[in-house]
């Protein structure tokens, strides 16, 4: 027995709801198929983003991304856009997830403007909730021309329905309906079992991606090194993120409510910030800035070596306040404006900060 996830999501009829009355099986029904689609029909773990990295011929780009999936996902879709320019209208390029896994084979079409996106799927070997670092390897295995990676997203593909064991959060249906016996156990039947997905709903139904950067760390024959990286050497902060004329590129940020108005904290949700970097001697800070007045450093300690060899390198990560969404208004933002993430870097001595990865995620 399991839970079908429905393809659109569906409400209880407020008509059958009123003060003072017993809620009916059909409501309590309909419920369970909301919960049902919100959790079963998966996270956007990477929003789309343009790394805009051309890939030299035999060398392979390695993307790496911090994220907390849920626990529901079986397999995961990857969305990669590539160009090229090449006679022959188009070259080979092979991916693999997670790095280092088995590979695919697909083509980058010829052309400026011949963005070729393909769905790259993924079979996960196991569920996990924990937080944790995915990645994708995209390998130019041509003896000359280069593959530009325009885009780069990952979203967990819908599940067709859950199964009523713990950490999946199915109900059966069935069992909520008319003069059925109310189970005790929270076995994915009745009353109990959706009192708990209920409260399960409002974390597993979290916004997985926020935000993700992720710079190549560029290989051959399994050697892998920093020179794509994003580079620091200011001693005073300056934004990772600048137009070409130099101005500050901010990241806009707007978090799931999960409070009722009015109560502590409903305007804002703690989510979580990452950075993957590395130091040539000393230490180097990664800021990052919120519009609402938040604001927190990572400290980047790990050597360049990190990124050496298969090195996973080293991941600095903590928590932020995000602005939580206005269910009042038609777009869901707060006083009209979007809650602006600043992210900025500097070395504190001499040398070089290298980031691969700037991440943003559960909110």
């Amino acid at each position: 027995m399991s839970a079908i996830v429905p393809t659109v999501a569906g409400y209880p009829a407020e008509f059958f709801v009123r003060g003072g009355m017993s809620i009916k099986s059909l409501t309590m029904q309909d419920v369970a198929k909301l919960l049902h689609w919100s959790i079963g029909r998966g996270g956007q773990l990477i929003p789309c983003y343009s790394p805009n990295y051309a890939i030299p011929a035999l060398r392979t780009a390695r993307f790496k991304f911090r994220v907390q999936p849920r626990y529901q996902a079986y397999s995961r879709i990857w969305t990669i856009g590539t160009r090229t320019i090449s006679a022959s209208g188009s070259l080979e390029y092979k991916v693999a997830t997670p790095s280092g896994g088995t590979q695919k084979t697909y083509n980058a079409l010829s052309g400026y403007t011949a963005n070729n996106p393909i769905l790259h799927y993924h079979d996960l070997s196991a569920q996990s909730s924990a937080e944790t670092e995915i990645s994708i390897d995209i390998e130019n295995a041509n003896a000359s021309g280069t593959i530009t990676v325009e885009s780069i997203g990952c979203f967990d593909v819908p599940r067709l329905d859950l199964a009523l064991a713990a950490y999946d959060y199915g109900v059966d249906v069935e069992t909520l309906g008319h003069r059925q016996p109310i189970f005790y156990d929270d076995d994915g039947k009745g009353i109990s079992s959706l009192a708990t997905t209920s409260a399960e709903a409002f974390g597993l139904a979290h916004r997985t991606g926020m935000f993700h950067h992720a710079w190549p760390i560029v290989g051959d024959a399994g050697v892998y090194g920093i020179s794509a990286a994003k580079t620091v050497t200011a001693t005073a902060y300056d934004p990772v993120f600048k137009s070409a004329a130099g101005a500050t590129r901010a990241a806009p940020q707007l978090a799931r409510k999960e409070r009722r108005d009015g109560a502590a904290g409903y305007t804002l949700k703690t989510i979580n910030v990452g950075v993957l970097g590395a130091v040539t001697g000393g230490s180097g800070d990664v800021r990052f800035t919120m519009t609402n007045g938040a604001t927190v450093t990572l400290n980047v300690t790990a050597t360049a070596t990190a990124f050496g060899g298969t090195s996973a390198g080293t991941w600095v990560t903590s928590t932020i306040n995000v602005t939580t969404e206005d269910a009042s208004t038609a777009n869901g933002l707060r006083a009209a404006a979007w809650d602006l993430a600043t992210i900025e870097a500097r070395k504190n001595t001499s040398g070089t900060l290298y980031i691969a990865g700037v991440s943003m995620w559960g909110g």
